[in-house]
């Protein structure tokens, strides 16, 4: 295990932040601002335009069509052990 890298908070230690280095969080809202502040060594990005391959992104969204476009962009850019967690749709 990497020791450069600051300890995580809770939060991200239950997200499964590990060594990554830099990481790309989508439409965070304000509060969630004091998280990504506690984080140093991690480059956050704001957008999935640039980076070639992402290893950890946080989407927030309100709306099915935006996980829906999001989730497809993530996907495409995702490398290693991608892993993303979406609520069971109801029919």
């Amino acid at each position: 295990m990497r020791r450069d890298v600051t300890p995580m908070t809770p939060l991200f230690r239950k997200l499964n932040l590990k060594d990554q280095r830099d990481m790309v969080v989508l439409h965070a809202p304000t509060s969630f601002e004091v998280e990504l502040a506690r984080l140093e060594g991690i480059a956050v990005r704001r957008t999935l335009k640039g980076p070639k391959a992402i290893e950890f992104t946080i989407a927030f969204v309100t709306r099915q069509s935006e996980l829906d476009r999001a989730g497809r962009s993530i996907a495409r850019l995702a490398q290693g052990d991608a892993v993303g967690k979406r609520r069971a749709s109801r029919t």
